[in-house]
């Protein structure tokens, strides 16, 4: 009974991890620092959420916030604070496996406050970067004149006919939604095709990269789709 028991524990924690794991290489994270705008002082328990979602964060002591697990996409970050005008921080780019970071400085408001609407600056940035990497978002493949996903690989740099810096077709790892699609015959190519307009971000880190990709030695595809409407 006893054996059951821890049987049963450690896969629980093996599911919790892959359920991680997938997050980990499907989404992006925002951070950022609320400020006043007239003295600079940090804000503290600011309300920081994403319009149209459940997510969201509060200041630190230090004025800064943290959203992760956030679906590739453009987002509408709504900052307020009790005594402030409220803020929308439109046109706000998240991509995969990306940080994106603002600085966010709020007005004191005396009697009613004002909503400021700001743009966001297509900044985004992976402070523990080690590879090369690119992401194309589903705004920029609209706009590629492509037909299907290999020719928006082929016009990354150091990709030419499938191969990654001169490396072999099979040392290329494919994924969809954090799942590995790569071909398990020879391993070379994907098991599963995608149509451009399906895409929501796409990743493509030739060399370097991290150790939680496994099977791949030249390079990672990797491809978020697009979620379902309400």
């Amino acid at each position: 009974m006893k054996k059951k028991m821890y049987l049963l524990v450690q896969l629980i924690l093996i599911l919790f991890a892959a359920q991680e794991f997938l997050l980990a290489q499907t989404t992006g994270k925002i951070a950022g620092r609320v400020t006043d705008t007239d003295t600079g002082e940090s804000l503290i328990a600011v309300n920081v959420m994403l319009e149209g979602t459940d997510r969201g964060a509060a200041t630190d002591l230090n004025g800064n916030f943290y959203i992760i697990n956030v679906s590739p996409g453009v987002y509408t970050l709504r900052v307020q604070m009790m005594g402030y005008n409220a803020l929308r921080l439109e046109n706000l780019q998240v991509s995969v496996n990306r940080t994106s970071e603002v600085e966010i400085k709020l007005s004191s408001a005396i009697i009613e406050g004002e909503e400021v609407v700001v743009y966001a600056e297509k900044v985004t940035v992976k402070k523990d970067q080690t590879s090369s990497a690119r992401s194309v978002s589903s705004e920029q493949i609209g706009i590629l004149p492509v037909e299907n996903v290999g020719a928006i690989i082929e016009m990354q740099a150091g990709v030419v006919d499938g191969h990654f810096r001169g490396g072999r077709l099979a040392e290329v790892a494919y994924l969809v939604d954090g799942l590995c699609v790569t071909e398990s015959f020879d391993g070379a190519g994907k098991t599963v095709e995608l149509e451009p307009e399906a895409i929501q971000d796409l990743e493509v880190i030739t060399g370097t990269f991290n150790a939680e990709y496994g099977n791949a030695m030249s390079g990672i595809v990797n491809a978020v789709t697009k979620d379902g409407g309400k």
